[in-house]
């Protein structure tokens, strides 16, 4: 899981820094998670994604050089920003799907 989580958070970062829309990353991440068996390991997926996130935001900040170091951590915190705001509708819309269901 956490060699996907890390392509697919490098996937949000280029499109971000080449000013392309997240969507299609969010669309994959849709399609992997109606792949997955169980509801733990979509979420695990969901996890790994968020914590990669963090760690590249903390190895960032840590290695980078201070002049290139804003502007790298403003992309990548705008990446996921911008795959939050997709992902979370998808999520929410099919946890609401599934009350109206009941």
């Amino acid at each position: 899981m956490q060699d996907i989580a890390s392509i697919l958070t490098s996937l949000c970062l280029v499109c971000t820094k080449n000013h392309y829309n997240t969507s299609w990353v969010a669309y994959i991440v849709q399609r992997l998670c109606s792949l997955l068996d169980t509801t733990k390991t979509k979420l695990n997926l969901l996890n790994c994604i968020a914590d990669t996130f963090k760690d590249t935001v903390l190895d960032m900040y840590e290695y980078s050089n201070t002049d290139e170091r804003d502007l790298e951590l403003d992309h990548l915190i705008t990446a996921q920003s911008e795959f939050m705001k997709e992902i979370l509708p998808r999520a929410f819309c099919s946890i609401q799907s599934k009350e109206t269901a009941i």
